[in-house]
């Protein structure tokens, strides 16, 4: 007499199966999410130290034209410092990207903020281009503008200086992404912008 044998089901395997190629796509998801999140965190970074590299070549072109601007005696010196001075304003986007970044990572409220970095470069491009565009010696007035706007830009350009960052690798775009002394140097370079009381030369009027 043969005996009945149960029927084997196949249900369990199957919804382990299941299981199992459920939990492998949901890791590979994850797994592609955290890689896109680590790009677009390196690609952040990678902005970030380009706008610094950026602000330091925009202070050092705009101080070697303005020491020459304060030294010319004569008006084709002066053509050179103006189209020095061009050339600087051209770079000048990296510092409104450095600032805006750090802004943006750490939201802070600027005691007695007069002027964004945005107005700042309006100004100074705008003054700058309206000075001093004459033969013959500076007037005292204008030595006197040239002056204090190059101390303003020695300021800034030694606290860039502090940004050491020399490549984008990316360990250097990670850890800049995530945060660190970059901030504290651009919130400082924003509080050098904003000491003066004004910053446009006597007589200029800006639309803005």
């Amino acid at each position: 007499m043969n005996e009945s044998r149960p029927k084997r089901s196949w249900f369990a395997p199957i919804v382990l199966a299941l299981l199992v190629f459920s939990l492998m796509g949901n890791v590979f998801l994850y797994s592609k999410q955290l890689q896109q999140e680590q790009r677009s965190r390196i690609q952040a970074g990678e902005r970030i130290i380009h706008s610094a590299w950026d602000s330091k070549q925009h202070f050092d072109v705009v101080l070697d034209a303005l020491t020459l601007l304060i030294e010319s005696k004569r008006a084709v010196e002066r053509l050179e410092a103006k189209q020095a001075l061009g050339y600087g304003f051209k770079t000048s986007h990296g510092l409104s990207e450095f600032i805006g970044a750090a802004g943006a990572a750490d939201p802070r409220e600027l005691a007695g903020q007069r002027r964004s970095v945005e107005t700042f470069i309006i100004d100074m491009e705008l003054s700058l281009s309206r000075i001093a565009n004459h033969d013959g010696p500076l007037s005292q007035q204008e030595s006197q503008y040239l002056t204090k706007v190059r101390d303003i830009y020695i300021d800034l350009q030694q606290q860039i200086q502090q940004f050491k960052v020399s490549s984008t690798s990316q360990q250097n775009a990670l850890q800049t992404a995530n945060g660190g002394p970059w901030i504290d140097i651009a919130f400082e370079m924003l509080s050098i912008i904003n000491k003066p009381e004004t910053i446009l030369y006597e007589g200029v009027k800006t639309t803005n």
